[in-house]
């Protein structure tokens, strides 16, 4: 599957992206600043995304409009509570900061994205 993070904070993208390699997923995509989300976004045509939700100074919700319009499925990832969220976006999984490993496995499982690493 391939994946793309939307995060601005490079040490929290190095560590979703380590999370999501280690998940098996080799084809993961990173982007730092939402113009750079944008353009992966129609170069790679992700599987799955993970939305970090203040993106510098701008909010990523345009690009989460996208891939809903595409049938894309997404989780967020902020520390901003659910009554901050606009109204149509609060019903959407959100992955809370600090992240947990496993809060993000399970969250991304139950969105249909699993582990393709097989144990040994």
């Amino acid at each position: 599957m391939r994946i793309l993070i939307i995060e601005d904070e490079f040490l929290v993208a190095d560590y979703l992206e380590s999370i999501v390699r280690e998940m098996g997923h080799d084809e993961v995509f990173v982007a730092l600043d939402i113009a750079t989300g944008m353009s992966l976004l129609e170069a790679m045509s992700p599987d799955f995304a993970i939305l970090d939700v203040n993106i510098g100074q701008a909010l990523v919700f345009p690009l989460a409009t996208k891939l809903l319009q595409r049938k894309i499925p997404f989780v967020f990832s902020t520390a901003k509570p659910k009554e901050w969220f606009p109204e149509e976006w609060r019903n959407h999984p959100v992955i809370p900061k600090p992240l947990e490993t496993e809060r993000l496995v399970a969250t991304m499982a139950a969105l249909g994205v699993s582990h393709t690493k097989t144990s040994n």
